[in-house]
């Protein structure tokens, strides 16, 4: 396009008989390096070249580079085609005037003003990474819904309003359309997503239909396999993790690798029979205090909000669901679901709508706390430089298939889950990626974030190589 608009100028200037003088500003060396800076800076914003050794060394500056020398290429050829075209038209005292005026002051600082504006554009094109010349590694921060169905998020062609925070998170940030979890419950999927195994290869079982009884058993995550807090540790960040479900306790082994480890089972007796250690509420207000005396940096850490888990025990629940019905309240209160093989078919119905709508209360009760937290997140001066995820480990089944709840199936609604990640300095907001996207790409994500090793036995996917739709 550059040879075709010097050509056209050419025989343009040729027919008119322009003063080739009108052309001086693009024949200086200044002029060359800018424009391949900012064309480079352009380029390098897609970040998409397939040159891995540069890329995977130097990621963000890698692909300015290559930008960089992409638009240097470019105006070369627009500076030859127009010393073409002056040659023939300049006069020679029009060359000697030229000559003295690239040796005065004035010409002299220009040079020390467009060698900034290059470099500047230079860095904007090492910043499409979110990597900056000197600047730190960024925070990480996993915040995990539990149970969360995908097709209740605005951000994913939902119309109920549930998720207004989560939404506007989803501009902030990249959304996977796509998204899916290796097993249909907690510890295996979560297993999977902090070594970037699949459960299988970390011992770990995918099959729930003996949940109760593996419930009470040794199962745990095996010592000698890797895992991400671990890693992330000995790279040097400060890690942390407030957690909620039995299935995540030290027990389990996902506490390795934490400086900071606080689950919902060490939470004060009168709280757990409250059920408030299980509550939105209690995890962002923990995290909020975490945060504001721990600001070490870089920090990685995980939140995991139980909500909207069953028994959709909501404190938001809107009286009008109580009152309307009230003896499906009562009997959902005290027995879940357990009861509803045995239910005639008209209150079953009944009890299907009351079980849907309480779960999308708690959708809307979880997003809301989840909101509060991000909003404090962006007063911070951290939020730029932190790179943010918020996925589930599973959905839910709301009998779309005669089935409730999860770990026992393995339908669309169980393993499809939401994926927002916010990376650092605006990076790829609000894109959406199309392609089939798995959560065990977790770890190596937040690994080549942190500029750490990765870790023996995990596979090689990574989030930020994606392309969007």
């Amino acid at each position: 396009m550059t040879l075709r608009l010097a050509k056209d100028t050419y025989f343009s200037a040729r027919k008119d008989k322009l003063d080739m003088r009108i052309f001086r500003c693009a024949l200086s060396p200044e002029f060359v390096g800018v424009a391949g800076a900012l064309a480079g800076a352009v380029l390098g914003q897609t970040h998409r070249l397939e040159i891995r050794w540069l890329f995977d060394t130097y990621p963000a500056l890698g692909g300015a580079a290559v930008g960089w020398l992409a638009g240097l290429i470019l105006a070369l050829a627009f500076r030859w085609a127009v010393r073409r075209l002056r040659k023939q038209k300049m006069s020679r005292s029009d060359r000697r005037r030229l000559r003295k005026q690239k040796t005065s002051p004035m010409a002299r600082w220009r040079k020390v003003v467009l060698a900034v504006i290059t470099l500047l554009a230079l860095l904007a094109g090492a910043r499409a990474a979110g990597i900056v010349f000197g600047s730190t590694r960024p925070n990480l921060i996993l915040i995990t819904i539990d149970t969360l169905r995908t097709d209740h998020l605005g951000a994913y062609g939902s119309d109920r309003g549930l998720t207004p925070n989560l939404d506007v998170f989803a501009q902030e940030s990249t959304l996977y359309e796509a998204a899916y979890v290796p097993s249909p419950w907690t510890l295996p999927s979560f297993g999977a997503m902090f070594t970037g195994r699949p459960p299988s290869a970390c011992g770990l079982k995918t099959d729930a239909s003996e949940l109760t009884k593996w419930y009470y058993s040794e199962a745990t995550l095996p010592e000698d396999v890797p895992i991400l807090s671990q890693a992330l540790r000995e790279a040097g960040y400060y890690t942390a993790a407030i957690i909620t479900n039995p299935f995540l306790s030290r027990q389990r082994g996902l506490n390795r690798g934490f400086d900071y480890f606080l689950h919902e089972s060490e939470a004060p007796k009168e709280k757990l029979r409250e059920f408030q250690a299980h509550q939105a509420f209690t995890v962002t207000e923990h995290a909020r205090g975490w945060l504001a005396q721990n600001r070490q940096e870089p920090f990685f850490l995980w939140l995991h909000y139980l909500d909207p888990h069953v028994p959709y025990a909501s404190p938001d629940t809107p009286e009008t669901l109580r009152n309307k019905y009230p003896e499906q309240w009562k009997i959902y209160r005290r027995y879940w679901y357990h009861l509803m093989s045995d239910a005639p078919p008209p209150i079953r119905d009944l009890y299907i709508e009351f079980c849907r709508k309480m779960y999308a209360e708690e959708v809307r009760y979880v997003d809301r706390w989840v909101g509060v937290l991000l909003e404090e997140l962006r007063r911070s001066e951290i939020y730029d430089e932190t790179l943010v995820v918020i996925t589930s480990d599973h959905g839910e089944e709301l009998f779309d298939h005669g089935g409730f709840e999860h770990g026992h199936s393995l339908h669309e609604e169980v393993l499809w889950v939401p994926l927002l990640i916010k990376w650092p300095q605006g990076w790829q907001a609000d894109k959406r990626i199309k392609q089939t996207t798995a959560l065990m790409d977790l770890a190596p994500t937040f690994l080549k974030a942190a500029d750490a090793p990765p870790m023996e036995g995990m596979c090689d996917g990574e989030w930020a190589r994606q392309d969007g739709a």
